[in-house]
């Protein structure tokens, strides 16, 4: 494979510079040649606990909605009522594991997780 040093398309063993400096600053040298390593996620989309939070609350919004609407006459309960109560309740079971292994970890359970502060 040849890559370019300083503006010049030469072979990898002329280069004037070593093969660590090229991979922290290019990243890995993948199958295609130098792969640049992707920026992190934004730590909004990170933070699982907050995420999982706020879709649970939207799968309650809409299946509230979705009951007012049956009460007004508007629509019967079909599938889309029972996905919005499935989704709304295994997601406050996937928040309560969260908040359930926070707090294992600050009280420092024998089986708690680490890093999940």
């Amino acid at each position: 494979m040849r890559h370019s040093c300083g503006g010049v398309l030469r072979a990898p063993t002329q280069c004037a510079e070593s093969a660590d400096s090229r991979e922290r600053e290019w990243g890995t040298e993948g199958r295609f040649g130098w792969v640049h390593e992707p920026p992190p996620p934004p730590p909004a989309l990170v933070d699982t606990a907050r995420v999982v939070g706020v879709a649970t609350a939207v799968w309650f919004v809409v299946w509230a909605g979705l009951l007012v609407a049956h009460w007004a006459g508007a629509r019967p309960l079909d599938i889309w009522f029972s996905t919005t109560l499935c989704g709304w309740v295994l997601g406050l079971m996937g928040y309560s594991v969260f908040r359930w292994q926070r707090w294992a970890a600050r009280t420092g359970r024998r089986g708690a997780q680490s890093g999940v502060d």
